[in-house]
């Protein structure tokens, strides 16, 4: 059987508990006197009228991996509601004033509550012993576009009272946090089978790996779960229940697969495969627990199953009975196994850091 541990590498790294001074009182690893950022990716999550201001909302974060350190930089924006929503904002950005009423074109301070929960705008250092997370108390955000694609986004903050430039040059990721993408659940309007053979290594007993794709009308929106049939035969998947065996720890999974179970959500580098549901065209859950029942008369089938990622504390469940289409020939949702997903889950960037 193939045993590993995968590390969920979603977006909001920085969920990871840290403190607002410094991790071990060691200084910020850069002299923000001497040194700028020169941020390598950018992230944006559109948050819609999120305070109600009748406005819009974006969380921007940049990254760039410095010094054997990843560093965040992240502000909460708030713009006019005027132009293209999903496209990152351009602009001037200052502190929002306090007790101002005018909030375009401002981002909010970094300030923490009672329980070390820090919200806003921030800075975060995470080193493999921990992070670091520092409010932005003062600065300037300037956001421009050249028309073409690429945007550029340069500025300074204060932190600490010390003063750090920054700047970056690209084209972010933008991704639509405002309503949740529904799940497909229920009835599914059919299944594609995917036979892929034995492709895990150290497994002796025999077994057929089989990709189920359960479609709806809605080529966006389909369940894909992966089972390692109790049969080496490649004409169809044998009955039983075929469940995942994992133990979850934090940010770890350790997963086991064999004949007779189901496998989970796996992020391999830039593959994506194992069980998970997809919606808008992104995945919106995958799975970490739960069972599949598949049932067969002949050339009928019947399918049943119940999964939770406990990662994105979300579910999903489906049924289907009838016959399959066994791919990639009799494939009618155009849809290749194993492929690289378009995009990734739902953005789940957390608008605060909280302390150990």
């Amino acid at each position: 059987m193939k045993k590993g541990i995968v590390i969920i590498a979603a977006f909001a790294a920085i969920l990871c508990s840290c403190s607002k001074s410094r991790y071990n009182n060691d200084p910020v690893i850069i002299d923000p006197v001497e040194d700028s950022f020169e941020f390598s990716t950018a992230n944006v999550a559109y948050y819609g009228d999120y305070y109600g201001n009748g406005g819009y909302n974006y969380a921007l974060q940049l990254l760039i991996v410095y010094g054997g350190a990843t560093v965040y930089l992240q502000f909460d924006l708030n713009t006019p509601a005027t132009g293209t929503p999903l496209l990152l904002p351009k602009g001037e950005f200052y502190p929002l004033a306090s007790g101002s009423t005018d909030c375009n074109y401002t981002f909010v301070k970094g300030y923490t509550d009672g329980s070390g929960n820090t919200y806003g705008s921030f800075y975060v250092e995470e080193y493999s012993q921990g992070n670091t997370i520092c409010e932005v108390e003062d600065g300037m955000v300037s956001i421009s576009y050249d028309g073409k694609g690429t945007y550029a986004v340069d500025g300074w903050v204060t932190i600490d009272g010390a003063v750090l430039n920054f700047c970056y040059s690209g084209i972010p990721t933008v991704y639509d946090n405002t309503t949740p993408a529904p799940v497909p659940t229920g009835e599914f309007k059919g299944v594609v089978a995917y036979c892929q053979g034995q492709d895990w290594e150290g497994i002796q007993a025999e077994y057929c790996d089989w990709d189920l794709w359960f479609y709806t009308d809605d080529d966006n929106a389909y369940t894909v779960v992966e089972v390692l049939s109790t049969s080496a035969s490649q004409d169809g998947i044998a009955p039983g229940t075929y469940s995942l065996d994992t133990v979850i720890s934090e940010s770890e999974m350790e997963y086991t697969v064999g004949p007779g179970y189901a496998v989970p959500y796996i992020e391999d580098g830039e593959s994506y495969y194992g069980t998970y549901c997809c919606s808008g065209g992104s995945i919106v859950a995958g799975a970490t627990a739960g069972t599949i029942v598949i049932g067969r008369e002949g050339n009928e089938y019947s399918f049943e199953f119940e999964f939770e990622d406990e990662f994105w504390n979300a579910s999903f469940s489906g049924k289907y009975t009838g016959k399959i289409s066994i791919g990639p020939e009799a494939c009618t949702v155009g849809k290749p196994a194993r492929r690289m997903v378009e995009s990734s889950r739902k953005m789940k960037l957390s608008r605060s850091v909280s302390r150990n």
